[in-house]
């Protein structure tokens, strides 16, 4: 009776939080649903019960506007695919087998659940000046002779010719399908360029105790995205390890935290080529939102968070802001698919670190000022008057608040605070203004 009441009181108390930074427009901001995940479990059935509280045909709607947006031509999304599906055997384990455990419990196809769940890599390179024609001409030899790696490796790695079969086929009638436009990435592999996708931040307040904060953007799916948001508390034992937000059917971890230990979230970095994400898995790298995943169920400290973050080689390039519970533990690692290039940390005389899209040394473009108007937010806050609740309020400002947002994630470690936001109030589409400052 008393664990009971005890229950009912910290459920009362979180959403007197959540009221109390949601005081306005509360009936447009939703909480997510939030699940438990039994790690104990074999990792084909841990999602099932949590894949059945939720609509499996908008998964697969979801799945496919994704692919749609993210990977372009609908005539190459079935090459990729196949690609996929043969590339099973070579991911990490246990995630292998709870991508063909969703497969199997929702009768979605293999293919679309693999892709779903490693598009962020796949799409996370510089697609300036971005060209197919090299890569499908000639039956993929293209492809080949880029990744600087012999035919026969990758087709063992593949399990077999059928891959380079399909481009010998199908490849002259995609480029001409496609146009030039197609040629020069517009279409193929998505048509956004480089994506301008999500901010972090990790402050200190007056009593030098660590927030995390983050926005979650995600250019033209949010709207779907935001149904399928959940939280998950991932155990062991009956115990929490970590907590999370994820999407339904996405089993990496963009944003997550262990309690009395550490906070991290991820940032799309776009760097390099198509071809180093590809040459990255390859030689052993991780698909970088499993890698967060593992990190926040196998490191127990900020500092172990951090060496195992900056050592691992990641298929894609990727921010990770990470933030601890002592004073000044707050970095953002920023790695290409080789290796961390930089780590950058709140500075001696400061007391925030913040991300968004660009690498924290070089100014932002002019065309995206989300880190100017950030900057200039936090720091007529200041130190002193920094909250959970002001954190909040630079979030929900535009332009860092903005058309793509998706939900937003207040957590403090030190406290066991973790709340997400969905966040259907997100404000119209606006014309982007300059921006010059830059950390």
């Amino acid at each position: 009776m008393k664990q009971s009441i005890f229950c009912l009181t910290l459920l009362v108390l979180r959403f007197v939080i959540v009221e109390a930074i949601v005081h306005k427009n509360e009936q447009k901001r939703f909480l997510p649903k939030r699940h438990v995940l039994n790690l104990d479990l074999p990792p084909y059935e841990r999602w099932n019960h949590i894949l059945d509280q939720h609509d499996v045909s908008y998964i697969y709607k979801a799945l496919h506007k994704l692919m749609n947006v993210y990977l372009g031509s609908k005539s190459f999304i079935p090459i990729l695919q196949e690609a996929a599906v043969k590339l099973l055997p070579y991911l990490s384990q246990p995630y292998a087998d709870e991508l063909k455990g969703i497969s199997n419990h929702t009768g979605l196809s293999l293919g679309d659940v693999i892709l779903g769940n490693i598009v962020y890599d796949v799409t996370a390179f510089n697609r300036t000046n971005f060209h197919l024609t090299s890569l499908l001409s000639g039956g993929g030899t293209g492809l080949l002779s880029s990744l600087g790696l012999s035919g026969s490796k990758i087709l063992s790695s593949l399990g077999g010719s059928n891959l380079l079969s399909t481009l010998k086929n199908k490849g002259s009638s995609i480029l001409s399908s496609l146009g030039s436009s197609g040629a020069n990435g517009s279409s193929l592999l998505g048509g956004l360029k480089n994506l301008k996708l999500c901010t972090s931040i990790v402050a200190m307040d007056k009593n030098n105790r660590m927030i995390h904060a983050r926005n979650m953007d995600y250019a033209t799916i949010h709207e779907y995205l935001k149904r399928l948001t959940i939280e998950v508390d991932f155990q062991k034992n009956g115990q929490t390890v970590f907590t999370g937000t994820t999407f339904v059917g996405f089993i990496g971890i963009t944003t997550g935290y262990r309690r009395g230990a550490y906070t991290v979230s991820g940032d799309q970095r776009n760097v390099g080529k198509i071809t180093q994400n590809i040459q990255s898995f390859f030689k052993g790298g991780e698909f970088a939102f499993f890698q967060l995943r593992t990190v926040l169920e196998k490191e127990r400290t900020f500092h172990s968070a951090l060496s195992s973050l900056v050592r691992t080689r990641t298929v894609g390039g990727v921010y990770f802001i990470l933030g601890g519970v002592r004073p000044g533990e707050g970095v953002v690692i920023v790695r290409s698919q080789k290796e961390a290039i930089g780590v950058v940390g709140i500075p001696r005389d400061g007391w925030y670190v913040l991300e968004t899209n660009y690498d924290p040394w070089n100014p932002a473009p002019a065309a995206d000022n989300r880190r100017g108007a950030a900057i200039k937010m936090l720091n007529k806050i200041g130190k002193n008057r920094i909250s959970s609740l002001k954190l909040f309020e630079v979030l929900s400002t535009p332009p860092v608040f903005n058309f793509d947002t998706t939900y937003t994630v207040i957590m403090q470690a030190d406290k066991g605070k973790y709340s997400t936001l969905i966040r259907y109030d997100a404000p119209k589409r606006t014309r982007p203004t300059s921006n010059t400052t830059h950390v």
